[in-house]
């Protein structure tokens, strides 16, 4: 069984394009990045989700879901006192983060009841990036 620890490195490794290779050595992961389409969307709806959206209600699920990390999370908590500013700061954090990151960020927001919200951001003729499923329909 693998320890808490390594499992969260292999997770920041994998996020950040690396993973280890028995040995020391480190492999190139190909990580597909946020579609051109997807930050247009979240540039659009820019204020809404800012207006709208509670950090605080949202952040340990996006911490589970590997969205963003607990480190990174303090760096933005802590320097940002208003809510809509720390939301300010991870919406520019989420827009340099690989499209799985966003894809998580949506299902987070329909697991917390921000449906509308999604329904924004998907709102066009198709989304670049699958939702995945929580497994845990109704909750």
């Amino acid at each position: 069984m693998q320890s808490a620890e390594y499992v969260q490195k292999e997770m920041f490794n994998q996020t950040k394009g690396t993973h280890d290779k028995p040995h020391g050595q480190k492999c190139k992961i190909r990580i597909k990045e946020l579609s051109e389409e997807d930050k247009q969307q979240l540039q659009r709806y820019w204020r809404t989700i800012k207006s709208s959206l509670s950090m605080r209600q949202i952040i340990d699920f996006l911490i589970e879901e590997g969205v963003i990390s607990p480190d990174e999370w303090e760096g933005i908590d802590k320097n940002n006192a208003s809510e809509m500013d720390k939301t300010h700061e991870f919406l520019l954090y989420l827009l340099k983060q690989p499209a799985d990151a966003y894809g998580n960020f949506i299902k987070v927001l329909n697991k917390r009841n921000y449906s509308y919200l999604v329904e924004k951001l998907q709102r066009r003729s198709h989304s670049s990036i699958p939702i995945p499923s929580s497994g845990r329909e109704g909750t």
